[in-house]
């Protein structure tokens, strides 16, 4: 990824959201947490940018709950870009100059009318406290929740508090808030592989489609636990790419051939150098939509 200020340029895989709602079909990405780390704040927030060179602007980002931020991708700008789900498409994107004013759902707005005190309070406050206002109504996820923190928002805006207390916007600390589940993602929370190496055997334990926990069961570097960010990329049925780098700064790529229940891997230690390996690979638990 290259930065240009506050711009990010990076690839990202394109998927497909198992449950996408009503209404037209969409998909999304998950941005890499360097290209997050550009932006002005970890909850909503829109930029500017284009999908494969076709522009967009004001596009929200949502918080992916992991330090990061996921992407909505309409129609229009899927066609525009001539986007598929599983593409590895590019991405620029930078903060817009100035926020737009979030929508207001129609029960929250319907709420405010009919306190006078809460609306002024609300016209007071800055877009930002609004954007996380609506956040923090819509993001319930039951009717009742929601009803109960609309009353409560007027209640505290009445009261005179301009931004919302005791919500997370970045989902991080409350684990409240993630990205979509996708149809496309191979390796599935749950899921526990060894695989088998002549010299060790490393566990992997899938803690969610971004996050992994590897612990080493035998062999050297016997003992050794780490828990990273992962990509998984679907090459073909029963073959996926798994890359992640370690809190050590070692990088490891896998070619995982769920056909064959072989891994072949290629280990860089952050001093130099590279190791290549293959190994055996064994499901202790859960279960890979990669495999046939």
């Amino acid at each position: 990824m290259a930065k240009n200020d506050k711009t990010a340029r990076f690839s990202a895989l394109l998927r497909r959201p198992k449950k996408p709602g009503d209404g037209e079909a969409w998909l999304f990405v998950v941005l890499p947490k360097d290209a997050s780390a550009l932006l002005p704040r970890r909850g909503r927030t829109s930029v500017d940018g284009a999908l494969n060179g076709a522009p967009f602007a004001a596009l929200m980002l949502e918080p992916d709950g992991n330090k990061s931020h996921w992407m909505r991708i309409d129609s229009s700008l899927l066609n525009a870009a001539h986007a598929a789900p599983g593409d590895v498409v590019e991405l620029e994107i930078r903060p817009v100059a100035q926020e737009p004013e979030p929508d207001v759902p129609a029960d929250l707005r319907e709420a405010l009318r009919g306190s006078p005190r809460s609306q002024a309070t609300w016209d007071a406050t800055t877009t930002l406290a609004r954007v996380d206002w609506v956040h923090w109504v819509v993001s319930a996820k039951q009717a009742k929740t929601r009803a109960k923190r609309i009353n409560d928002a007027c209640d505290k805006l009445a009261a005179g508090e301009k931004r919302v207390c005791c919500f997370d916007p970045s989902g991080f600390y409350s684990k409240a808030l993630s990205a979509p589940e996708s149809t496309d993602q191979p390796l599935t929370r749950g899921l526990v592989l060894d695989i088998r190496f002549p010299r060790f055997t490393p566990r992997l334990t899938f803690l969610s489609e971004r996050s992994l926990s590897l612990r080493i069961l035998d062999g050297d570097n016997q003992g050794f636990t780490d828990t990273v960010d992962y990509e998984a990329v679907p090459l073909r049925d029963g073959l996926v790419m798994l890359s992640w780098q370690e809190n050590i700064g070692t990088t490891v790529v896998h070619v995982l051939d769920f056909t064959a229940d072989t891994a072949h891997t290629v280990v860089t230690p952050e001093k130099g150098g590279f190791l290549r390996l293959t190994g055996e690979i064994e499901v202790i638990a859960g279960r890979t939509s990669a495999a046939p």
